[in-house]
C-alpha cells in the first residue's frame, strides 16, 4: 500500500522537527530509545511522530525523510509495524524482518529492537499491552493459562487476514483522528476489544490453531444465556471476558455457537439490541433528542453506518422516525 506523503493521527502530534539533534534528544530522553542515528545531517532532514493512547492500546504514526536507525528497549506491549511507504529492517534477538509498503512486522514485548528506516519512510504502529492481550486470549480459549505467543514474522501482504488487520488499523487511526478520546467510554472499550481480537485472529502465531479449532459445548443454553445478558447490559461494553465468565465456556465456543444457531456473532446481536433501543429513544423524544446523540448513546460511532443499519432494520432513516415522533408530540 503506497501512501506517499499521507499523514495519520494529525490530532495527536508528538514531535515534528527538521533538526536531527532535536530528534535524537526527543527519542532518547522523552521516548526512552536506546540510540538514534541518521546519515542525513543536512537541512533536508524531517521527522514527524503522532500517537493516540487509549487505556490498553496505542496507535502511532511516524515518518522520516532520511535514512534513520533507532534502537528501542524492552516494553510491556506487543507492537505491530505497518509500512505505508518506503522500507524498513527490524532486528530482534533471533530474527530480522525486512519489509516494504504493505508489509508488516510484529515485535514481542520484553525484547530489545533495532530498526533501520529508509528515506521517505511512513508507518503506523499498533501497541497492545501484553496483559490485556493475554486476558483476551485466555477468555477466547477458555483457559486459565496459555503459552507465550510466538508470532510468524514477517506477515505476508497478500494474506487476506493480514489485509483485514491492516485496514482495521487504518480505520482505527481515522476514527480516533476524527473523534479522539472524546468518544463515550462504551465505544472506546469496544474499539480496543475489537482491534485486539483482530490482532489475535488475523496474525499467525503458535496458538492460531486453537483459535481456529471447532468449538464444543451446550449451544442452546449458552446462546440464550448470552442473549439475556446482552439485553440487560446493552448500555455497557460487552467484553469477551464477561461472556466467558457468564457461561463457563470459552469465548471461542460462544462465537461458534452463535454462528451455528443464529447465523451471526454475539456482536451482531449487540448491534440488533442497540438498534432496537435507538428506535425507542427516537420514537419517544424530548426537546434535546437528536439522531447523533441517540447514535452515540447506543454505542454507534459512525453516523453514516448507524443510519444505514437503522434503515436496513426498520425500513426508514432514523431522522424520519424522529421527525414523525416530534410532529406527533
Amino acid at each position: 500500500m503506497e501512501a506517499g506523503a499521507e499523514t495519520y493521527l494529525e490530532a495527536f502530534p508528538i514531535f515534528e522537527t527538521n533538526d536531527p539533534e532535536e530528534m535524537r534528544n526527543a527519542l532518547l530522553y522523552r521516548f526512552g530509545a536506546r540510540s538514534f542515528d541518521t546519515s542525513n545531517r543536512a537541512a533536508s532532514f524531517a521527522a514527524r511522530g503522532n500517537h493516540a493512547q487509549l487505556k490498553h492500546i496505542g496507535i502511532s504514526f511516524c515518518s522520516y525523510d532520511a535514512d534513520v536507525k533507532i534502537a528501542f528497549p524492552e516494553t510491556t506491549a506487543v507492537r505491530q509495524q505497518f509500512c505505508l511507504h518506503g522500507s524498513a529492517k527490524t532486528k530482534l534477538y533471533r530474527s530480522i524482518g525486512q519489509f516494504g509498503a504493505g508489509g508488516s512486522f510484529i515485535i514481542p514485548s520484553n525484547v530489545q529492537t533495532a530498526v533501520d528506516f529508509s528515506e521517505s519512510y511512513r508507518q503506523l504502529v499498533l501497541r497492545v499491552e501484553t496483559e490485556f492481550l493475554d486476558s483476551k486470549l485466555k477468555s477466547l480459549l477458555g483457559l486459565a493459562k496459555t503459552k507465550p505467543l510466538d508470532f510468524r514474522n514477517p506477515s505476508k501482504p497478500e494474506d487476506p487476514r493480514f489485509r483485514a488487520m491492516l485496514y482495521s488499523v487504518l480505520g482505527l487511526a481515522t476514527q480516533l483522528n476524527v473523534a479522539g478520546t472524546l468518544l463515550p467510554p462504551l465505544i472506546l472499550d469496544e474499539l480496543q476489544q475489537s482491534i485486539t481480537m483482530m490482532f489475535l485472529f488475523c496474525n499467525h502465531h503458535n496458538l492460531s490453531y486453537m483459535l481456529e479449532a471447532d468449538a464444543l459445548g451446550d449451544t442452546s443454553r449458552t446462546v440464550r444465556t448470552v442473549e439475556d445478558f446482552i439485553e440487560e447490559n446493552w448500555k455497557s461494553a460487552v467484553t469477551i471476558e464477561a461472556l466467558a465468565n457468564l457461561t463457563g465456556v470459552s469465548a471461542r465456543s460462544i462465537f461458534k455457537e452463535f454462528k451455528k444457531t443464529r447465523g451471526y456473532t454475539p456482536m451482531v446481536f449487540v448491534k440488533k439490541v442497540r438498534l432496537k433501543h435507538s428506535r425507542t429513544m427516537l420514537s419517544f423524544p424530548d426537546l434535546k433528542t437528536s439522531v447523533t446523540g441517540v447514535a452515540l448513546a447506543c454505542g454507534f460511532l459512525n453516523h453514516g453506518h448507524f443510519s444505514r443499519d437503522y434503515r436496513e432494520t426498520f425500513g426508514e432513516l432514523p431522522s424520519v422516525t424522529l421527525a414523525r415522533a416530534k410532529r406527533g408530540s
